[in-house]
């Protein structure tokens, strides 16, 4: 671990990316789309 701590990898910029493919704004939002883990049984999930 201390050789990853001692030289850390540069994070890359880009324009284009998988992570930017789906961008919603404004009211096209809804947070219900994104998954909700159960921890414990009781969990609304």
């Amino acid at each position: 671990m201390d050789g990853k701590v001692k030289k850390p990898v540069k994070p890359v910029i880009v324009d284009k990316g998988p992570c930017k493919e789906n961008i919603l704004k404004g009211n096209d939002v809804d947070l219900f789309q994104f998954p909700a883990p159960h921890w414990q049984k009781l969990d609304g999930g």
